[in-house]
């Protein structure tokens, strides 16, 4: 005696994802416009630029006293590197949404690469991003983590003073990014 086959039955979701897929994309756009006409498109691109002109400062204030000029080099490098990655990271947590957050962020970098072609390439270069970002993922006193990655990078590995620095910054751009993203009202 022969034994029942089992009988499969295949669903297509095609039909379903496709038409939840052309739904996401109508929201989307009507997002898009909305975002547009109510001005937060380009108050975007405006915290993009603004948040760019930060990163290209040379204010000078991060140079320690009986440092090399090597040192000094490095320590403004991974300053910038590190208001690079927190700019990023606080379009994330700041802006009222994504579209906001990816047209900043395509802002910023553009501006970055336009008016500052060596800071752009040292920001695509360098591995700092990745470690400031398992800090992030980690989640547990991430301005700590970000301090004692920031030394680290510096050369200055479990030198306190320079894990304090790297926190103080930290804290300090993310204080920035919350400031602007305020300051230019986005609307709701």
């Amino acid at each position: 005696m022969e034994e029942p086959k089992e009988q499969i039955k295949i669903f297509h979701t095609d039909e379903t994802s496709e038409s939840q897929e052309q739904e996401d994309f109508h929201s989307l756009v009507l997002d898009l416009v909305r975002q547009k006409d109510n001005g937060n498109l380009e108050k975007a691109r405006q915290l993009g630029a603004i948040l760019a002109a930060e990163v290209e400062s040379d204010d000078g204030e991060f140079v320690f006293g009986d440092a090399s000029a090597e040192e000094n080099h490095d320590l403004v490098l991974q300053r910038r590197l590190l208001l690079a990655f927190v700019i990023d990271h606080g379009l994330n947590v700041f802006c009222p949404n994504s579209i906001i957050t990816e047209i900043a962020s395509s802002s910023f970098y553009e501006t970055i690469q336009e008016d500052a072609p060596g800071i752009y390439e040292d920001i695509r270069e360098n591995g700092a991003f990745s470690y400031y970002l398992l800090c992030v993922r980690n989640g547990d006193r991430i301005d700590e983590e970000i301090g004692a990655t920031f030394a680290d990078l510096i050369g200055h590995k479990g030198d306190h003073v320079y894990q304090e620095l790297g926190t103080a910054l930290y804290l300090r751009f993310m204080d920035v990014v919350g400031q602007k993203v305020k300051e230019l009202g986005f609307v709701g």
